[in-house]
């Protein structure tokens, strides 16, 4: 509370299956700060190490990468082993604390991080209704990765944001105090995998949302509406389905869909399915 009272923006970036987890705070630069601290040089070395480790390569090879790079290659090696994607996580985690320190940029670095290429990423929404909510859904979702060994990598992005006034928002209250957590998880796809390699995690990534799902349900917690994805079992998607309705005003929606697009111009078989009667 102290934090969201005191910044504009926060993030907690948690490291999976590690007792780290990254705080990032920012505000409008007044002009009349201090000189910024700026990372520890070679704040990278703890992955450039890894890597080496892991590959034989001589230190002098991998230093130009960056931190994306290193981790994609890392993770690249084995990225369903979640043994070795622990062991890139510990890596990263020790990256995070020697990057450390204060910088003025404009908006859109300060809220973004370098993650790399192409993943998967489910990003979900829930109402704070009780205090420390927020963080104990997180530690729920860190207690299934370890109960059940999911190779999760880093990092698992949480944000709050004030309730919204859009009916179809998945911050909608209306409440106006109503505070929203919002959590993405991720998987990465390096670029060196095959397509094979790729739809193995891709899989994976399904089976991670889906242990996942008896929490999001506790807590109330649905999808951003970019990140809903097509389900492989016609009970996976009842739930979704379920889920959306019980939380949206879908049958007022509909209704406005009909009248102002009646040949369902924007719609597509995903929504449809979604929001059927």
């Amino acid at each position: 509370v102290r934090l969201l009272n005191t910044y504009r923006h926060v993030r907690y970036m948690w490291i999976p299956s590690t007792s780290e987890v990254v705080v990032v705070v920012s505000n409008i630069h007044s002009g009349d700060q201090p000189v910024l601290k700026q990372k520890a040089p070679n704040a990278e070395a703890p992955m450039q190490q890894l890597l080496c480790a892991k590959t034989g390569r001589p230190e002098e090879e991998v230093k130009g990468l960056s931190f994306a790079q290193l981790r994609d290659e890392l993770l690249d090696m084995a990225p369903l082993n979640a043994a070795h994607v622990v062991q890139v996580n510990k890596a990263e985690a020790e990256f995070w604390k020697r990057a450390a320190g204060d910088r003025l940029e404009d908006s859109t670095q300060i809220l973004g991080f370098e993650c790399g290429g192409s993943q998967w990423v489910l990003e979900t929404a829930f109402p704070i209704k009780e205090p420390l909510a927020d963080i104990n859904f997180m530690e729920e979702v860190l207690g299934t990765i370890q109960k059940q060994w999911i190779p999760a990598p880093a990092p698992i992005e949480q944000r709050w944001t004030a309730r919204s006034l859009s009916p179809m928002s998945p911050a909608y209250s209306a409440n106006p105090k109503q505070i929203f957590s919002w959590v993405g998880i991720i998987m990465y796809l390096p670029p060196q995998q095959t397509d094979d390699g790729r739809e193995q995690i891709t899989q994976s990534f399904k089976d991670y949302c889906t242990a996942l799902y008896p929490i999001y349900h506790k807590y109330g917690a649905v999808p951003h509406w970019a990140k809903i994805e097509p389900k492989d079992s016609p009970g996976a998607q009842q739930r979704q389905r379920e889920a959306l309705q019980a939380r949206y005003p879908v049958a007022q929606f509909n209704s406005l869909r009909r009248r102002l697009d009646p040949h369902n111009i924007l719609g597509n078989r995903l929504l449809d399915g979604l929001l059927a009667s």
